[in-house]
């Protein structure tokens, strides 16, 4: 590989006035050379905004090269320090504190005469709390830095960044995983979570569905148990069966009055995809399902899924459960949208992984539309939204995004 330097690195550093662009990457006084280009301010002011949410301050100076403290401080000279090996900040630091000069200078051969400038380097560091380092307390890209650094030392910090974001051992499951996991007794894997979510949003265009979904996720709602913490005079049963504690997992899964309704949901999925998912809330309520990228019609189902719980939360202190038509109602014109939106690009596409749908559709006198309605069918037409207005109003309003107005009902 070319160790060329890049031209626009030269130019840039031509013009960033006293120091150069990486150097005043670590100073908190922005560029502000009249010759200082554009794309070195822009550069600066976004590394100044957006890196303390990755790293901690104190962390991030760690790993930052010795020749940027003179961006801390005027007129310090540390060329001469890099060049007897002293070439980044972690390597005057121990985990009892900054190495003492005599250590320094044993190691690295420094000169007496350098007692001053390793003293106004130690003020520099204690002033922005650099003062020992910690390898068991750093975060987990500080960590994988850190010690990739000591392994690799001409390892560009860039490098290690990409690296540590595409390991995935490195990450963890974070905390509303870990909810979960605890009150419904699962143990799914950081996998399994993550095609959960990849696949739900994926699933659709409509930003309204992934909403629906990550509130669930987040355990956003208010449900009886978490008012009754903030107010405590309000009760914490279940306001659908009154029986139950009104936990999330009670209001949207465990309560009585839902169980038909769940049932319903599971005989539509089989007809649809011919599986059949065992009633469980790691699948109706998290997504959390086996072999999920080989499901056939994959779209189909993670739509019912979600207007499940969309039609749950409609009737929120209702006692009446909903309705698997308000639910295949909501999914339909989910599909009309994406075929809406699916048409200045590739229309078959959309239709090819909704097509078990169309057939599901069309199928109104099949064993499974006469258990689910008996009496009169599966009405899976205008009639089916509950509304007057016929569905080619709905694709025409779709392409504009007033549907919301007029359909206030299908959206929380």
């Amino acid at each position: 590989m070319s160790t060329h330097k890049p031209v626009w690195v030269d130019l840039e550093s031509a013009c960033g006035g006293s120091h150069s662009l990486y150097n005043a990457l670590w100073s908190s006084t922005p560029l502000a050379s009249p010759s200082t280009l554009p794309t070195s301010r822009y550069i600066t002011k976004s590394w100044s905004r957006w890196n303390t949410a990755i790293w901690p301050k104190a962390e991030l100076l760690y790993l930052a090269p010795l020749s940027a403290l003179s961006a801390l401080s005027p007129d310090l000279q540390t060329s001469k320090w890099s060049s007897l090996g002293i070439t980044h900040v972690h390597k005057l630091l121990g985990t009892n504190g900054i190495h003492p000069f005599p250590t320094l200078q044993e190691r690295y051969n420094l000169p007496s005469r350098d007692i001053f400038l390793y003293l106004r380097v130690k003020h520099i560091l204690l002033s922005h709390s650099i003062e020992h380092i910690d390898p068991l307390s750093l975060s987990n890209i500080g960590s994988q830095c850190y010690h990739t650094r000591l392994i690799r030392p001409l390892c560009k910090l860039l490098s290690l960044c990409y690296r540590t974001l595409s390991d995935i051992h490195g990450h963890s499951k974070l905390t509303y995983m870990k909810q979960w996991e605890t009150s419904l007794g699962i143990t799914p894997t950081l996998m399994e979570w993550e095609q959960a979510i990849t696949y739900t949003k994926k699933s659709s265009k409509c930003v309204i569905l992934w909403e629906a979904y990550f509130k669930m996720l987040m355990r956003w709602y208010l449900v009886p148990s978490r008012i009754h913490k903030i107010y405590p005079n309000s009760p914490s049963i279940c306001w659908h069966c009154n029986s139950s504690l009104g936990s999330i997992e009670h209001i949207f899964w465990h309560c009585p009055n839902l169980q038909n309704f769940w049932k319903d949901v599971q005989t539509t999925i089989r007809a649809i995809c011919k599986i059949t998912f065992p009633l469980s809330p790691e699948i109706y309520l998290l997504h959390i399902i086996p072999n999920l990228r080989d499901i056939p019609s994959r779209d189909a189902v993670l739509n019912i899924l979600v207007a499940a719980k969309i039609s749950i939360a409609a009737h929120w202190k209702d006692t009446k459960p909903p309705s698997l038509k308000e639910t295949l109602g909501r999914v339909e014109v989910t599909y009309h949208h994406e075929c809406e939106w699916a048409k200045g690009g590739n229309r078959s596409h959309v239709l090819d992984k909704w097509k078990n749908w169309e057939s599901f559709k069309d199928s109104h006198t099949t064993k499974v539309d006469k258990v689910l309605y008996p009496e009169q069918g599966l009405p899976l037409h205008d009639e089916l939204l509950g509304y007057p207005i016929p569905l080619y109003l709905v694709r025409l309003l779709s392409h504009i995004h007033i549907t919301n107005l007029l359909y206030p009902a299908i959206i929380i």
